[in-house]
């Protein structure tokens, strides 16, 4: 049997979205769409797997626990899953682990893009925080402290907070 025996619609449905044996051709939209739930259910098997050191940390964290700021953990910013986040403060917190001494080529090239956005990235080795939380939690609060800088590259107090996810805030 020949391939148009087999596939039959290649003539009368190229035109709607099926390529020749009937499979349909995925639009940039649906691409985005499914790379957003994956990067999704990936930040949250990254929460599920934490580190004995990001669980640390978080535990201080979590809950506006440190300061009254609220942290976010495996937090997307695309196209990239931030381990811990302070929108308030557009402050991004990384761990560095053992893994990171390979990578750090790609490490530069991810700050650069979340400087651009108008993030700070304050990196802190994972033996840090498990020799002196202490003086981890002390460098947090104060990158947290420091003005946030816009993507515009000033500096300002006011950067508005985001906006709440449904069911939180006034009203919710």
């Amino acid at each position: 049997m020949d391939v148009e025996g087999v596939c039959g619609r290649g003539d009368e449905m190229g035109t709607t979205g099926w390529d020749g044996c009937g499979a349909v051709s995925v639009s940039e939209d649906a691409k985005r769409v499914a790379h957003e739930v994956w990067r999704r259910e990936a930040a949250r098997a990254l929460r599920r797997g934490a580190t004995p050191t990001e669980q640390r940390l978080w535990a201080v964290l979590r809950g506006r626990r440190f300061g009254g700021r609220r942290f976010r953990r495996q937090h997307t910013i695309r196209p990239y899953i931030v381990d811990f986040l302070c929108a308030e403060a557009r402050l991004v917190i990384e761990i560095d682990g053992l893994i990171h001494e390979s990578q750090q080529e790609y490490d530069a090239e991810r700050d650069d893009f979340l400087r651009e956005q108008g993030y700070r990235v304050l990196r802190i080795r994972a033996d840090q925080i498990c020799r002196d939380l202490a003086a981890a939690l002390a460098q947090i609060d104060q990158a947290c402290k420091v003005a946030p800088v816009v993507p515009n590259g000033s500096t300002t107090d006011i950067w508005p907070p985001p906006l709440p996810c449904a069911g939180e805030g006034v009203g919710g």
